[in-house]
């Protein structure tokens, strides 16, 4: 199977179906904005060649509106998918442009959403996040974060041509040990998101988020861009160390 066939084989295997969820938009204070329910439709035919996308939005005020994102048709795709997550947004750096990244984590028929958006002048404008049960089929799980500092962990990558790296060993840092100098908030339903304020021009820059599933699982999306583009997308579990 192709590099590119894979991709799609993974967008096929972990992220179709109903995706019910509230989302929350938050400010780059970690102040909440506005929460709104969605169902995400992402529906694959009988070939398996083409899923099309829309999603059903339901405000506070009762207001319903149905986005159509029409149909990707294998193997085409803007996303992403590294086993179980997936990333997408800006892949090319330009002036006066605004800048959105999103990344995407799941286990088991759960799955969380980070989108983090930048106005045309490189400034964080927002960030949003969502909970989504596949099938509407929500599980009793405990949102206290049980923080540990002996975890262990496995990291694989891939690049903008679908190239999969092999797993090695990822050593544990801090979210916020990351880079000091980024914002770094603790939102909804232990999800937690690092990231510059500003995106300077001509200078490095990624996007991580973490998601503890659960108090022996944490994961870890991160998007890397160097001084014009993206560059390559990380995904690492970590797991406490048994002693």
């Amino acid at each position: 199977m192709t590099p590119q066939l894979q991709n799609w084989h993974n967008f096929c295997l972990h992220h179709t179906g109903d995706w019910y969820s509230q989302r929350t938009r938050y400010s780059p204070e970690g102040e909440k904005i506005k929460s709104w329910q969605a169902i995400s439709y992402l529906h694959l035919n009988e070939e398996r060649d083409e899923i099309s996308h829309q999603e059903e939005l339901t405000y506070t005020n009762g207001n319903k509106e149905l986005k159509d994102y029409g149909i990707y048709k294998k193997p085409i795709t803007s996303s992403l998918f590294l086993d179980n997550s997936f990333c997408w947004g800006t892949k090319q750096l330009e002036y006066n442009s605004i800048f959105i990244f999103e990344i995407g984590l799941r286990f088991e028929n759960r799955r969380i959403l980070c989108y983090t958006k930048y106005n045309n002048k490189g400034e964080i404008e927002y960030i949003s996040t969502a909970v989504e049960y596949l099938n509407n089929k929500v599980y009793n799980q405990s949102t206290q974060k049980k923080m540990r500092d002996n975890w262990q962990g496995n990291l694989k990558k891939i690049t903008p041509d679908w190239i999969v790296s092999q797993q090695e060993e990822s050593l544990w840092k801090p979210l916020g040990e990351l880079n000091k100098d980024y914002i770094t908030l603790e939102l909804n339903e232990c999800i937690s998101v690092s990231c510059p304020q500003i995106i300077e021009k001509r200078k490095a820059f990624f996007i991580a988020v973490d998601w503890q599933v659960n108090p022996i699982l944490l994961q870890r999306g991160i998007g890397y861009y160097d001084s014009s583009h993206f560059t390559h997308f990380t995904l690492e579990s970590f797991k406490p160390v048994v002693e």
